[in-house]
């Protein structure tokens, strides 16, 4: 009778070569599978939380035109209040201060040109008398933006995961530049004479405003912005308009536009 073989099981605390093996083949796929990991949640987080946010916006501008300068036009010309409504383009910079508050800074620009026709008279030859008026700003203000949910969240010290619907509130103080103008043929009432005329006022008021917004964060780096905002503002009209009120600057604006977190 040949002799029995024997199988001794090994003791659990000794490695075989079977699981040594194992173990290595275990190490390599955690090591070929962890960079890509990594790489597929750089989509959704940043290293840190965003300090500075640069945003550029395009919407559209809609002046009060509430004031004497306003009246004179829209009495003798054939324009409507509506019309001097624009396109309107703003640069806005803003530095994180606290967790839900920026401090920004922005510059916008706007101009309407209105094409018009003398309403009570025409020429001899019954030809219309034109004319065209420009109204271009320049506002400038410092504002204060408050969040009113937290805009991501850390994940210790080594991540930042942006919240994706975020909304603000806030409100600023600065400068509103202007450029009234008008040309082209005007009628002097005493003597009906028709004469060429290019008549301008360029003037620097204060601006207080309000604002309320929401970013949608697409991009842990890039959101979409939309702005609105109302401004109250005037300035001294001068020049060939000086005998006039102040012209009334405020207006409400609203823009879509896209911010970089750096």
């Amino acid at each position: 009778m040949n002799p029995r073989s024997t199988y001794r099981r090994p003791s659990a605390g000794i490695p075989t070569s079977r699981s040594v093996a194992a173990a290595v083949l275990a190490a390599a796929a955690l090591g070929v599978s962890a960079p890509a990991a990594v790489q597929a949640q750089d989509s959704d987080f940043l290293f840190r939380n965003p300090r500075v946010t640069l945003a550029f916006h395009g919407g559209f501008h809609m002046p009060g035109a509430d004031s004497e300068v306003f009246d004179f036009t829209t009495d003798n010309l054939t324009v409507n209040p509506g019309d001097f409504d624009s396109p309107a383009f703003r640069g806005e910079l803003s530095i994180r201060i606290a967790d839900r508050v920026d401090l920004s800074i922005d510059a916008s620009w706007s101009s309407s040109e209105i094409v018009s026709e003398s309403r009570r008279f025409e020429g001899t030859d019954d030809l219309p008398i034109i004319q065209t008026t420009e109204f271009r700003q320049t506002p400038v203000s410092f504002n204060l933006k408050y969040y009113v949910q937290e805009r991501g969240r850390s994940v210790g010290n080594l991540a930042w995961i942006p919240r994706r619907f975020s909304a603000y509130v806030g409100a600023g103080v600065g400068i509103a530049n202007y450029e009234f103008e008008q040309r082209g043929e005007f009628v002097i009432e005493e003597t009906l004479e028709i004469v060429r005329a290019r008549l301008t006022s360029t003037s620097t008021g204060s601006l207080a405003q309000v604002i309320a917004g929401a970013e949608y964060a697409f991009t842990p780096r890039a959101v979409l912005v939309l702005d609105g905002r109302h401004r109250w503002a005037a300035a001294e009209m001068r020049d060939d308009w000086v005998e006039f009120d102040d012209i009334d600057l405020s207006g409400f604006s609203l823009s879509l536009g896209i911010g970089l977190r750096l």
